[in-house]
């Protein structure tokens, strides 16, 4: 990997400044302001900074070093008992982008109804932007809950993967699942008793009604079984969907599942009708190790690994709602506390008909309530390409290392 001397210096005197900006930081609270007429302003944020590398699987594309740097505003607002306002600002610097970082970093070259993301500076070496990732108003009303703007919507249960998570979803090996990108919507969230909600929510992309939403989930609690169950029913882009889910816990094991529907109307790759189902189960042990598990079954995807590419051009994976191509999943995670300020964790997925994986060490170290140190990896395993061939899902992915440095105030 050849890299300029300058470019090195740059990214030592980065990562030296996170670490330094990590070790100082003490107990910040957010700022809290008391405004006229029994109002009021928080103001609270974070600077984090990733370090990224990657290792390189397919010929002709470079092994590279990235740096990502990430400031976020958050201005919260009490307007009065009933209603608050909330602006969320992030600028994001990235140096020497890299092909391949977006497989771990959501893309934030999203669409919006709102234009509400622009470039600063953007060069070969440079990719510099901010944006407004929130921007809403929320009222508390008699009959329930509404919220108008930019905001994150989020109705999977899955840990690894969400089939229900249609609006924005995570990929099973984002680094940075702190936030969900927001979305331009209108959510409104109607009790119909204690244990029961119905919630709306109109979601718009462009003003185009392909890249419009339009749904409902209806969510109750059993109340002798304690198990949480939801119906889910709407037009998603150009899908029509309707799914099923539940949590709950049976002789201290979690277990969730969700099931998502969907018949596409529009034009896109894949098959036009086919399910997703996410069954998981997650057990905490006595020595501070949580384990989960996940089976993923994804029918939109291929069984035949040279249908891999064809798939990898749908829609649904550029916006987020996919990101796997095959059929047959498992996943798990492990996490053991190792210490009250040190966790030592692992997250991977496998496909189980090529076969291929990408696993993941990851340790954390808390220096603070407020500072917190990061490193991990994501190793792929699987066949290569054979000439032009593809052979395996996660065996054309790269190898992928990162640390970071997060500071919260």
């Amino acid at each position: 990997m050849a890299r300029s001397k300058t470019t090195i210096r740059t990214f030592e005197r980065l990562a030296n400044a996170a670490l330094a900006s990590v070790l100082v930081a003490t107990a910040a609270p957010a700022l809290e302001f008391d405004l006229p007429g029994d109002r009021s302003l928080s103001i609270s944020g974070y600077y984090k900074n990733f370090l990224l590398g990657i290792d390189s699987s397919l010929p002709g594309l470079e092994d590279g070093i990235s740096d990502i740097n990430r400031l976020r505003l958050m201005f919260d607002t009490a307007l009065s008992d009933t209603w608050e306002v909330s602006l969320h600002y992030e600028t994001i610097a990235e140096i020497n982008p890299l092909l391949g970082g977006g497989l771990f970093f959501e893309s934030r070259d999203r669409p919006g109804l709102t234009p509400l993301s622009w470039p600063i500076d953007r060069t070969d070496n440079l990719s510099w932007s901010h944006e407004i990732d929130r921007l809403q108003i929320r009222g508390r009303l008699a009959w329930g809950d509404v919220t108008i703007g930019r905001q994150a919507i989020g109705w999977g249960v899955g840990v690894v993967w969400a089939p229900l998570d249609l609006l924005v979803g995570f990929s099973p090996v984002q680094v940075d699942r702190e936030f969900r990108l927001g979305v331009d919507a209108a959510r409104a969230i109607v009790p119909l008793g204690n244990y029961t909600e119905v919630e709306l929510v109109y979601a718009a992309y462009d003003t185009r009604f392909p890249e419009q939403v339009t749904a409902v989930r209806w969510r109750t609690t059993l109340q002798d079984s304690g198990i949480d169950f939801g119906l889910v029913a709407g037009k998603f882009f150009e899908d029509i969907v309707v799914g099923a889910l539940a949590v709950g816990e049976v002789n201290g094991v979690g277990l969730h599942s969700s099931v998502n529907l969907t018949h596409h109307y529009g034009d896109d790759v894949g098959p036009s009708d086919y399910a997703r189902i996410v069954a998981g189960a997650d057990y905490r042990f006595e020595n501070n190790i949580i384990a989960i598990a996940e089976y993923y079954f994804n029918g939109w995807g291929a069984s035949d690994a040279g249908q891999y590419i064809t798939r990898a051009t749908a829609q649904r994976l550029q916006r987020g709602e996919l990101f796997n191509v095959g059929r047959h999943y498992l996943g798990a995670i492990i996490d053991w506390e190792a210490h009250p300020l040190v966790h030592l964790a692992g997250r991977s997925q496998i496909n189980l008909l090529d076969p291929s994986a990408q696993i993941g060490p990851i340790i954390t170290i808390s220096l603070s309530d407020e500072a917190q140190l990061e490193a991990g990896a994501y190793f792929a395993i699987g066949s290569r390409l054979d000439g032009f061939r593809v052979q395996s899902e996660f065996g054309l992915q790269p190898h992928f290392f990162y640390t970071a440095a997060k500071v919260y105030f």
